[in-house]
């Protein structure tokens, strides 16, 4: 492996990109169909995120231990977090926003807020694949389903 990085860290920030390219592929993929409601397609896309992060437990156990030691270092954690899954939280608001002027959710629905929802569900569903060892996110998909019918018209 070493014949193709140069160390540890770009193994991991390697395999980070795989995963959230994979992921946003994928996802890109389901919006760009326009074959389902904008209402199935976020619960579509947030069902592929979950089974996705299920699927890959031991990298989510490698990068919990990579933040905790770049938090312990003083750096900050968050920031490395957000910059790969901007684009993600980026086509979670344009589905948002395409349902809602396709009068699927409700024109009250803060787009910024629902973004935060339902990526909070996807952290609650990556603490519990990397911290709680469970390997079943259905519980978490309920919620998603929840919290979709919320904001549905």
């Amino acid at each position: 492996m070493y014949l193709y990085f140069k160390n540890k860290r770009e193994i991991f920030i390697w395999s980070i990109k795989q995963l959230t390219e994979g992921i946003e592929k994928d996802l890109k993929d389901l919006i760009s169909s326009k074959k389902m409601p904008y209402t199935e397609c976020l619960e579509t896309v947030m069902f592929t995120i979950l089974d996705r992060c299920a699927d890959n437990q031991r990298l989510f156990n490698v990068v919990l231990t990579y933040l905790l030691r770049l938090q312990k270092t003083g750096k900050d954690p968050e920031s490395r977090v957000k910059r790969r899954t901007i684009r993600v939280r980026h086509l979670l608001s344009q589905i948002i926003i395409a349902g809602k002027n396709a009068g699927e959710f409700l024109v009250k629905t803060n787009v910024r807020n629902a973004n935060e929802l339902l990526y909070g569900l996807i952290e609650s569903a990556i603490f519990r694949i990397a911290i709680l060892d469970r390997n079943d996110v259905s519980d978490v998909k309920r919620a998603v389903t929840l919290a979709i019918q919320g904001f549905s018209a």
